[in-house]
């Protein structure tokens, strides 16, 4: 709409609204100058003016930007009504401010604040649409000022009657009237602004803002005056007239600040928040601008010129003084005065908002107290509160925007400190700050010093490495804050049997510290690390270590485990060593020059505080710092294992421990945190050392062995291993086994000193332990086998001896079975998975071999079907492969047979089934051995060793099977042979553990026989085998009749006897059936026993295979049992089948006499058709056999 056409066009629309809303004014001013006011008339002509202005602002706005030339062109036409009203509303208000004024009057009130609405929305809409094309049109300032003039004249100063009430309170007309005042200083010039009365408009609106900020709590009318000041900075930069009126500005932002909060998380309090940080902030800068510019030039003689300037009586300071101004040294020191302890707290509480707006302005305000105006402060109180904040919020947030922002104001004011000495007392404060926070329990602001001393540390870089490393006030400090938790740390007793790995590791806790503030307390100490660099560092941890063991040893000498006292005292310097010397200490390959580069945290020279590129260092210094680290290790570590720190106890060693998960005592928990940390220092040395750590396995192998196998909590057994796979992986080999097959020497060397050391029952007990972990641990071989028998005789000889003073315990007693078991399992490592079976098969071959078969064969009706099944006795098997057989493996084995032996006589019936499973291991042991030597020709009589160990052993385990049978048959009241009907002597729990005793015995009695022979057919048939049908025959008897009220029977005396009805078998009787029904099997399989046994066993077996009765497992077993019958004699069978097919035969063979006659009622038809299926499954396997058929 350019040009004359558009002029026209606009005036058409808005002339005749002007033309009626200028008489009313005209109207409106008279009345109100004459002072003759009718208040209902004047309410209706307020009403007419308030329309009209809506109708022209509407106008306006849908003329828009295209009309703007022809608006501009009209300005004074449309600003003339505009202003007037203004300021005629200003005369009424002025008019009308008694207190007894009538309701109709505050009714015309009401109105009159309304058109002061309506006007400043009109003149906003009219000014935003002239200036919304800046290129080409713009309304001028002095229209712009004119309505600033006229609005601020509206503005009142202070605000008063904003209490609300029954009408309009002006809160509405002064939201309207902000809006425009921020909208036209956006729009205005700042040499405008200020050429205004010489700078009095600028103070006029800016004493209406202070007065709102003080006196009105409405956030957004809050927030539309920090904008309002924040635009007034922003055009207007003349740094005298913010000078003058800085106090009231910051009071009053301070003021509203505080009274509203520091700490809301969303909405319009952290905008305001945010802006008033920002206004803060723009309000020093435009205050100090001369200063800085000043100060900002480095011409000596330019300074000295403008100096000399501002200091003249026409100068700008010397004008400052004529007109009442503060001068600058006066100002300055009024800043100082008034700011420093405001903008501190501002500081302090900001830092924890959790708004990113509020973050990143008070990181910006920060910026500007350090680096733009940071030669204004004169105390450096305010410089690190604002460099303290930049840090913790650096800390902090994980916001890449604010992080970034922060990271360049850090290193900017890190590079602009040439002096960083003023950084050690700060550290040392806050380390004493922190150990404050800690001890009153203040975990938030603790927190908080943490984060700075490791912000602090991060800065200081190389430039106070000596001053860190020597001064006593910080190591102090951080070993306090480094004490353990006793309440948490290894509170159990469970015992990880395999280390996962570094995952399943756990820090030790802290005592004062919580798991946030842990981390950044560890994460501080490897800064630490880093900054002191590798010279330094390896002289403190020297210190600290050597001071740690010295007052340790003292300590120990006079008690085996930690006071309390002491170990809060002491403890934190582990801590400290541990992560100074931690997760830095690694080594990298620098693959361009084939060189080894250490970059350890105390062993590397610091790259910088923000540097991301890696530093390398050169062939002599790498050697140096190696050389260096090699030295420190050497002396501290073997310190740190010597006897009298190494021995201290991390469980109660008590002949009756607590069970496993039960709480430690409060002492051996502190013992296992001391042992836990220095595994961990180990480890870090490790770490770095690299191959060079193959130095120090002579001195660190045994004691990490030690613990890691020994009865301690988690936490150490768990570190125990971890540190011994390190030290592996830094000796090349990846896995414990060979790392101890390269090192047995070391290793058998410190477990037999570790044995001579022993001096009571409960060292031996874990000494005992240890060796078994290293048996679990390493793989077979002769040299370590042998070695290793070397070193279990010596352990039997030291058992011997400590014996004749004081009998072993039953808990020792244990240990020592686990650990014959252990070492025979190792043993039988040396042979191959079939070499045990491949010896009895040959042993059953010679036995059962029948030559006449071989006559008969080409006389045999069979279909070829026969042949395609291979009998299991025909099939030969490589003989086993040993290399090495020593006289002394068969002397040890004896000793291990002799000791299970005596073992097995002990009343604990629990200790009875481990030395039933130790001797059968034994057993099979020597059944190799005995193949062996016969494959091998060797006449060294050690084919004859297990016969010789069976006739010894053979007696007493015979005793105990007969034993254990009568108690396990007398404990169900079945009258047995002469042994009368006696009440039941053990409980249902010591009955179960009698049959898990004799099953296990059985077992053991199986491998004697399959290891002897034909030494043990007759002693089976005559000794073993009426134990089992005795219990047989009372299990098929008391199923039988189960479902009877009563059952009569005559014993051997004529004399009639009762059986009582009792419930199902439980899962222990199962459990021995299984095992008696096993036996059989497997021995019929090897020996060769009489018609008589096998046709009783047949008989025995039989019902067994009822899985209606006994369920499937015990029925497949008693399936097998027979098929290794038939394969023995399948004559053997007839007569139970017969039985099977209807026969009346007596239920038992005519040699058994436990009752000679039995009452019994028909069975079931439902029981016989299971068996008749059983029966004819076992004549198809015996028409299998290379046998002739039964028919």
């Amino acid at each position: 709409m350019d040009g004359e056409d558009g002029i026209k066009l606009v005036f058409r629309r808005i002339d005749p609204l002007l033309q009626t809303l200028l008489p009313l004014v005209s109207r409106f001013q008279g009345i109100v100058e004459s002072g003759n006011q009718d208040d209902s008339f004047l309410i209706q002509l307020v009403q007419s003016q308030i329309q009209i202005l809506r109708n022209l602002a509407d106008v306006i706005n849908q003329l828009g930007g295209p009309a703007a030339p022809a608006l501009i062109v009209l300005a004074d036409y449309i600003s003339l009504p505009l202003n007037a009203i203004l300021h005629v509303s200003v005369s009424f208000a002025s008019s009308t401010t008694a207190p007894e004024l009538g309701p109709q009057h505050r009714i015309l009130v009401s109105h009159v604040r309304k058109l002061q609405q309506g006007v400043s929305e009109a003149i906003q809409t009219y000014v935003q649409i002239c200036c919304s094309n800046n290129d080409t049109h713009h309304l001028k300032d002095s229209h712009i000022i004119n309505f600033l003039v006229a609005m601020a004249s509206v503005l009142p100063a202070p605000i008063t009657n904003l209490e609300g009430g029954d009408l309009d309170n002006g809160l509405e007309v002064f939201m309207s009237l902000s809006g425009a005042i921020k909208a036209l200083i956006q729009e205005c010039s700042g040499a405008s602004l200020y050429d205004k009365w010489n700078g009095d408009l600028v103070i006029k609106i800016v004493d209406f803002g202070t007065s709102v900020l003080s006196l009105v709590e409405n956030d957004h009318l809050n927030l539309l005056t920090l904008d309002i000041l924040d635009g007034l900075m922003a055009k207007v930069k003349t740094s005298e007239l913010w000078q003058r009126i800085f106090p009231g500005i910051f009071a009053s932002i301070y003021r509203r600040l505080t009274a509203s909060g520091l700490k809301a998380s969303a909405g319009l309090s952290t905008q305001i928040q945010a802006k008033s940080l920002k206004v803060i902030e723009e309000l020093i800068k435009v205050s100090i601008s001369s200063f800085v510019e000043i100060d900002s030039n480095n011409d000596i003689q330019t300074k000295i010129l403008k100096k000399s300037k501002l200091t003249a009586p026409g100068g700008i300071i010397g004008g400052l003084r004529r007109t009442g101004m503060k001068t600058e040294n006066e100002f300055l020191s009024e800043l100082r005065n008034r700011l420093s302890d405001p903008l501190t707290y501002l500081m302090r509480q900001c830092v924890l908002s959790p708004a990113e707006s509020v973050r990143i302005q008070l990181a910006s305000l920060c910026e500007t107290v350090l680096m733009e105006s940071g030669d204004c402060w004169e105390s450096t109180s305010l410089l690190e509160h604002a460099f303290d904040s930049c840090l913790i919020l650096q800390s902090d947030d994980t916001t890449e925007t604010v992080s970034t922002r922060l990271e360049s104001i850090i290193l900017s004011f890190q590079n602009s400190q040439h002096d960083k000495s003023w950084m050690i007392p700060r550290i040392q404060s806050l380390a004493g700050e922190a150990l404050d926070m800690a001890n009153a329990h203040k975990h938030t602001e603790m927190r908080m010093q943490l984060q700075l001393l490791t912000g602090y540390i991060r800065c200081l870089g190389t430039d106070g490495s000596v001053a860190l490393a020597a001064s006593m006030s910080i190591r102090a400090s951080l070993v306090a804050l480094g004490d353990v938790d006793l309440a948490s740390s290894g509170s159990t007793q469970s015992v990880e049997k395999v280390a996962k790995g570094r995952e399943s590791i756990t820090k030790v806790p802290l005592h004062h510290l919580n798991k946030d503030s842990a981390l950044l307390f560890r994460n501080m100490l490897r800064h630490l690390g880093a900054t002191i660099g590798w010279k330094h560092g390896s002289r403190l941890i020297d210190t600290l270590l050597s001071e740690f063991c010295e007052s340790s040893f003292q300590h120990l000498a006079c008690s085996e485990y930690f006071e309390d006292e002491f170990f809060h005292e002491n403890v934190g310097t582990l801590v400290v060593c541990e992560e100074v010397s931690s997760d830095n200490l690694q080594a990298c390959l620098d693959k361009d020059k084939n060189l080894t580069v250490l970059r350890i945290g105390i062993f590397q020279v610091i790259r910088g505080a923000f540097a991301t590129d890696h530093q390398t260092v050169s062939r002599k210094e790498s050697r140096r710092e190696r050389k260096c680290l090699l030295a420190l290790a050497s002396s501290c570590l073997p310190l740190l294992v010597d006897a009298s720190l190494w021995k201290i106890r991390t469980m109660e060693g008590s002949a009756h421990p607590s069970q496993p998960g039960a709480p430690i005592p409060r002492a051996f928990r502190g013992n296992a945190s001391v042992i836990v940390l220095v595994l961990r220092i180990a480890s870090a040395f490790f770490d770095v050392l690299g191959g060079d750590s193959g130095v120090l396995t002579h001195v660190m192998l045994c004691p990490i062995i030690e613990k890691a196998s020994q009865r301690n909590n988690a936490m150490v057994n768990a570190t125990a291993k971890d540190t011994a796979l390190t030290l592996a992986k830094a000796c090349g080999v990846p896995t414990l086994s060979e790392l101890f097959e390269q090192n047995m020497s070391t290793v058998l060397v410190g477990l037999r000193a570790l044995f001579q050391s022993t001096p009571n029952e409960t060292f031996l007990r874990d000494a005992m332990r240890t060796l078994q972990w290293v048996l679990l641990q390493t793989n077979s071989s002769a040299e370590v086998t042998r070695g290793l028998a070397d070193l279990l005789s010596f352990v039997e000889g030291k058992i011997d001896r400590m014996a004749i003073h004081n009998p072993l315990s039953e808990l020792a007693f244990q240990d020592l079975v686990a650990l014959h078991r252990t070492y025979l399992e190792h043993l039988g490592d040396s042979f191959s998975e079939n070499d045990y079976e491949s010896a009895n098969l040959s042993a059953a071959i010679k036995q059962n071999s029948r030559p006449w078969l071989d006559v008969l064969s080409p006389y045999e009706k069979s279909s070829p079907s026969i042949f395609q099944r291979k009998s299991p006795v025909a099939e030969e098997m490589p003989p086993p492969q040993y290399s090495g057989i020593c006289i002394d493996d068969l002397h040890l084995i004896s000793k291990i047979i002799s000791r299970e032996n005596y073992i097995l006589s002990n009343s604990n019936l629990v200790l009875q089934v481990s030395a039933c499973k130790a001797l059968s291991l034994a057993y099979r042991a020597l059944a190799r051995f005995s193949r062996s030597a016969q494959t091998g020709g060797d006449d060294s009589g050690v084919e004859n060793a297990v016969l010789k160990q069976a006739a010894t052993s053979w007696p007493s385990l015979k005793a105990r099977l007969h034993n254990l049978t009568d108690n396990a048959l007398v404990s169900r009241k079945v009258n047995i042979s002469s042994i009368a009907i006696e009440p039941s002597i053990a409980s249902q729990a010591d009955l179960a553990t009698t049959l898990y005793s004799l099953a296990a015995l059985l077992e053991l009695t199986t491998v004697v026989c399959e290891s002897c022979g034909d030494f043990m057919t007759n002693r089976f048939a005559k000794e073993v085998w009426p134990a089992i049908a005795r219990y047989l025959g009372f299990i098929i008897q008391f199923k039988s009749h189960q479902s009877e009220p009563s059952l009569d029977a005559t014993d051997l005396h004529g004399e009639s006897i009762l059986l009582e009805k009792f419930g199902d078998i439980s899962d222990s009787e199962r459990q021995l059936i299984v095992s008696m029904l096993d036996c059989l099997g497997r021995v019929y399989r090897v020996l060769k026993l009489s018609d008589d046994v096998l046709s009783a066993g047949a008989f025995t077996i039989l019902p067994f295979l009822d899985t209606r009765h006994f369920g499937p497992v015990i029925g497949d077993k008693a399936m097998v049992a027979m098929k290794r019958l038939a394969d023995s004699n399948c004559d053997a069978l007839w007569r139970p089948l017969l039985q099977l097919m209807g026969n009346e035969l007596p239920p038992f063979p005519k040699g058994l006499t436990v009752l000679t006659h039995l009452t019994t009622a028909d069975r079931s038809t439902s029981d016989d058709t299971v068996l008749h299926e059983k029966a004819a499954e076992l004549f198809n396997y015996i028409n299998c056999l290379p046998e002739q058929n039964i028919f």
